[in-house]
């Protein structure tokens, strides 16, 4: 029958004219590496979206599209008629508290003297108390809209630049990755048109299977070749496996840290990354030369 066709048999002897050498597969142990597809995106954690806490208009615009910022730099001169109204009300109530303050130890001086009434005291007192509590509410005002405690006491009546003016700074040093602004432009507070990233690093999501489950771990170190880069490879590790497998592909989501020193990973780039597992695996081992390689 074609079943029997199929096979050969071979004489001891003919098997060592061949070369052939029959012997019992063993067992060992290999230190398993796992390779899998990966693609590259941004670390999310170093990623900022930057836009005005109060509608503002663009008077310049400092920093453009790839150009590295470092932290609390402008990226783009605003102003805002309404910021300018709070600094000018923070102004006025400054020079009101300063007036109550003087005029609170005049009468603590006179009452001292017995010159002037306790009534007259405790008036100059509540005023001097209301004073205060209104420009620490205006102060605050100040902080909502972005204003550190340095820029408030910096705060100048007639000073050059327009009590209108602010700049809008970068939370983190970085690349400006978005910039959807331009002079002239009004912007309101629920609008982030700027995008900043910091690139020394990026996130790397690996498509695991099934049975690598028991095998990963965060931590692992993972090397990671894409292939628009040929001949380099980038190291990170591990640092989350998911819990559910992907409906579709039935894989299994692991994310890995790279380090991008020469910021030459950009997101959207995909290759294959290799987990060292660091776990030993029990596997059938066969002598390298028992491999035929054709071609």
């Amino acid at each position: 029958s074609g079943q029997h066709a199929r096979e050969v048999h071979l004489t001891e002897q003919q098997e060592g004219n061949l070369g052939i050498k029959v012997e019992t597969l063993s067992e060992g142990s290999a230190s398993s590496t796992i390779s899998r597809p990966a693609s590259v995106g941004y670390d999310l954690d170093q990623i900022a979206k930057v836009g005005p806490r109060i509608e503002a208009k663009v008077v310049e615009v400092i920093k453009d599209l790839g150009e590295r910022v470092k932290k609390d730099e402008p990226i783009a001169l605003m102003s805002s008629v309404g910021l300018g109204k709070a600094k000018a009300e923070y102004i006025r109530l400054r020079a009101r508290l300063k007036a109550e303050e003087a005029r609170y130890k005049r009468e603590q001086s006179l009452y001292d003297q017995e010159i002037s009434s306790q009534a007259e005291l405790l008036d100059a007192e509540a005023n001097y108390q209301e004073a205060k509590a209104e420009l620490n509410s205006a102060a605050e005002a100040l902080r909502l809209y972005g204003l550190s405690r340095k820029d408030i006491e910096n705060i100048q009546a007639g000073s050059d630049e327009p009590l209108s003016h602010f700049y809008l700074t970068s939370p983190l040093d970085g690349v400006i990755q978005e910039r959807d602004i331009s002079p002239g432009q009004t912007i309101s507070p629920s609008e982030t048109p700027i995008r900043v990233a910091n690139l020394s690093k990026m996130w790397v999501m690996i498509d695991a299977y099934e049975q690598d489950i028991r095998y990963l771990d965060k931590g692992q170190n993972v090397s990671l070749s894409v292939r628009s880069i040929p001949g380099e490879t980038f190291e990170g590790k591990t640092d989350w496996v998911s819990y559910s497998l992907e409906k579709q592909t039935r894989t299994m989501p692991v994310r890995a840290v790279v380090e991008n020193p020469n910021r030459k990973l950009r997101a959207g780039m995909f290759g294959t990354a290799r987990i060292s597992t660091g776990k030993e695996r029990n596997v059938a081992m066969i002598p390298i030369d028992a491999v035929p390689t054709i071609e």
